[in-house]
């Protein structure tokens, strides 16, 4: 991040003294991999294309394409375009192209936990249940279940959903993922937990949980990560 909004930054040649120079520099990188860089939800700096691979393998294209970048006259026409654009209007941050493929990427900062209690409350719920009693609750809206049993629910919609969270590896990590969840929703009126003889309990609402959801998360993102396009291995 640094390199990107520092205005002065550090150049070292070699067996030279490091001295600070004014910040120029832009960034593009370059890669096959899709999820190679983690975009966070609040990302004001990225813009992500995907390439277009009509010419693969087009070497006669590429020979030429190489040629001209090497000619200094078309070197200098592009370089005349650009600086004759007028950008004094431009915001970098909101004027961005927001892509498809940036979406997809950026949908994978959302947590295996996020999604599964998204799903969860789409979907109607998980059955009432009360560990005390084995009797279902008649709280409008209220789902109460025990750590292990949401945990055993979690891991039945990870394998059907063919999706892999590394922070998520079992029992302890994903109560402490939902915990990270809690904290975030900050609303006892919404979703909070109880100890009690038998185990750890949850309660939620369903409707506000997902209400919560839709706000927080861009419905572009959400649609990324219940369509089957992010449902892979993600390694953040």
């Amino acid at each position: 991040k640094d390199l990107i909004t520092a205005p002065r930054v550090v150049w070292e040649m070699k067996n030279k003294q490091a001295i600070k120079i004014n910040n120029c520099m832009g960034q593009v990188k370059n890669t096959n991999e899709t999820n190679s860089i983690c975009i966070e939800l609040t990302d004001r700096r990225n813009a992500i294309f995907e390439c277009n691979s009509d010419k693969r393998g087009d070497k006669k294209y590429f020979n030429n394409l190489v040629d001209n970048f090497d000619d200094k006259s078309v070197s200098y026409e592009i370089y005349k375009y650009l600086m004759e654009r007028d950008i004094s209007k431009r915001d970098w941050i909101n004027d961005r192209p927001i892509t498809h493929l940036y979406k997809e990427i950026q949908s994978n900062m959302i947590s295996g936990s996020i999604r599964f209690l998204y799903k969860e409350a789409h979907a109607g719920g998980i059955c009432l249940f009360n560990n005390d009693s084995d009797e279902e609750t008649t709280e409008e809206d209220t789902t109460i279940i025990s750590a292990s049993e949401l945990f055993k629910k979690y891991e039945h919609w990870a394998k059907e959903a063919h999706y892999k969270d590394d922070k998520i590896r079992n029992s302890t990590s994903f109560g402490r993922s939902i915990m990270n969840v809690i904290s975030e929703i900050n609303n006892t009126d919404i979703i909070t937990h109880d100890r009690k003889s038998s185990g750890k309990l949850y309660y939620y609402k369903r409707t506000e949980v997902y209400k919560w959801i839709c706000e927080k998360y861009d419905n572009g993102i959400l649609i990324f990560c219940f369509s089957g396009i992010t449902n892979t291995n993600i390694h953040l």
